[in-house]
């Protein structure tokens, strides 16, 4: 009994794509000032978590009075970070490109 060859099919790919891309930019400076912002944040943020533990297994008051320090000095980081990004988004370009003229260049 012979063995009937197998056709080969060739797999067919279909991509849809769109008619226009949006792109949306942010100015770096806002950019950098938000990340910086989120990383004296951080930093704080666990520095004053540390004083307060220590502060729970020794009772001293300079512990306390320091992790209270570093909670507020977070807080103006909490700020700083909110405002650059209120002044990101205002400043957000967005640009609508059609990508035949997008994909020619």
């Amino acid at each position: 009994m012979k063995k009937k060859a197998r056709q080969s099919r060739k797999p067919i790919v279909e991509v849809a794509m769109p008619r226009k891309m949006k792109i949306e930019l942010l100015e770096a400076p806002y950019l950098q000032q938000f990340e910086i912002s989120l990383w004296a944040l951080s930093f704080t943020l666990s520095t004053a978590v540390g004083f307060f533990t220590a502060y729970m297994s020794s009772k001293d008051p300079v512990l306390l009075w320091t992790g209270i320090a570093f909670t507020l000095l977070s807080s103006l980081f909490v700020a700083a970070a909110l405002l650059a990004r209120r002044k990101m988004k205002r400043s957000q370009l967005v640009e609508r490109l059609p990508l035949d003229r997008l994909l020619s260049n």
